[in-house]
């Protein structure tokens, strides 16, 4: 399920894998743009509805360089970054910063085409609210108070352990309430839960 109305942007130095996605997308139905370095993505002027696939090895520059440019612009599109063997520290780093999602290298195309579509339908359900932080907002608000305080936890990187154990509570009861928290959020999963509260 793709449409033009939205804009998938691929950041990648390796020129064959760049034109190897970009041919797929396309062929898939999505309006691509690809980019082989950051500079002249950072100075394009982005769709308000896309998807970002942001390769986490850019030459000299990391892919996390770009994500903290991308903040300082305020661009709240989701990332799906593409990382290879060996990038597990950075990709953690990415995740807690807001990150949607990560794939790794040899991708799958079936699981990028899954993955491209959920991270859309989180992009127009913001850009349908007007701004970033609505949806998110009005749903934080359904939270209980304990659901808010095992939120917060989650979004700052805790583990269910780490949770339960600051909360003096269960790890059993943690889960539940990640349960409950998706569910009133519309994600599935806490790297969905933490992209939205960074965007909002």
């Amino acid at each position: 399920m793709t449409s033009n109305s939205a804009t998938i942007y691929i950041i990648d130095d390796d020129l064959s894998h760049l034109a190897a996605i970009d041919d797929l997308l396309k062929y898939e139905g999505f309006q691509t743009q690809a980019f082989s370095g950051p500079d002249e993505f950072l100075s394009a002027a982005l769709n308000p509805v896309g998807v970002i696939l942001l390769d986490m090895h850019l030459g000299e520059v990391k892919g996390l360089a770009v994500q903290a440019a991308l903040k300082d612009k305020d661009v709240v599109l989701p990332v799906i970054f593409i990382a290879g063997f060996g990038s597990v520290p950075d990709v953690v780093t990415a995740m807690k910063y807001g990150a949607y999602d990560f794939l790794e290298k040899p991708l799958n195309n079936q699981t990028l085409i899954k993955k491209i579509n959920a991270a859309l339908d989180i992009a127009r359900r913001t850009q349908n609210d007007g701004k970033p932080g609505n949806r998110f907002g009005n749903a934080i608000e359904n939270l209980t108070e304990r659901e808010r305080e095992v939120f917060d936890f989650l979004v700052a990187g805790h583990t269910n352990k780490e949770t339960a154990s600051l909360l003096k509570i269960s790890a059993r009861t943690v889960e539940f309430h990640r349960a409950n928290i998706k569910e009133k959020l519309n994600v599935t999963t806490v790297s969905q839960l933490v992209a939205l509260a960074k965007a909002n």
